[in-house]
């Protein structure tokens, strides 16, 4: 049995070599298909580069004559430069905000107090005081909060600029209770002047 056994893997080890043999001719056409792919890839891979490469050329010859347009509508507006100068934003006045929670400010300034504060129906921010607020606030309530006027210089594109976004130029100078015609949707909110320097 182990004689049979032995002959018969001996057999089909002769028969899978001699099955493993190459032919030439169907190497060689295996090769000239790859080759053929590769060739294809390539000049499709080259194609999407000469796309490319005019996108570019397209794109910066737009960019070019879209900052002359720019440039000469600054001088037709008047402009001694021919540049449209820079913008800013003066905002003054008063608001109206709801207290969510006093926070003591033990890192920037200790002793003083922090608050997160919301208008109507908003997100919250940050408010910073000059003097520990604990007992002058209530968590909770509305306050009107007038402020020193301060100007920030804000983006060209930027035509309603957000008072929150400049928190760390509000300088509270005195509050009081909102009254019922200063709460909700009639909350007083800053004034603010856009202009150009």
């Amino acid at each position: 049995m182990k004689k049979v056994s032995a002959i018969l893997l001996c057999l089909v080890l002769a028969v899978s070599l001699a099955a493993c043999g190459t032919d030439d001719a169907a190497l060689k056409a295996r090769y000239d298909e790859g080759y053929k792919a590769g060739a294809e890839d390539g000049k499709k891979a080259g194609a999407e580069e000469g796309r490319k490469a005019g996108y570019d050329e397209g794109y910066a010859a737009g960019k070019t004559e879209g900052y002359a347009a720019g440039k000469q509508d600054g001088l037709k507006e008047g402009s001694p430069s021919g540049t449209s100068g820079r913008k800013y934003a003066r905002f003054s006045g008063s608001f109206t905000a709801s207290v969510g929670t006093l926070i003591p400010d033990y890192y920037a300034l200790p002793g003083n107090s922090v608050a997160v504060v919301h208008f109507f129906q908003d997100g919250p921010f940050l408010l910073r005081f000059n003097e520990d607020m604990t007992g002058k606030l209530t968590e909770g309530l509305a306050y009107v909060f007038e402020f020193q006027p301060f100007e920030v210089q804000i983006p060209d594109d930027e035509q309603y600029p957000d008072f929150k976004d400049y928190m760390n130029y509000i300088s509270v100078t005195s509050f009081r209770l909102a009254e019922e015609g200063e709460m909700g949707m009639q909350s007083k909110t800053p004034d603010v002047e856009i202009s150009v320097k």
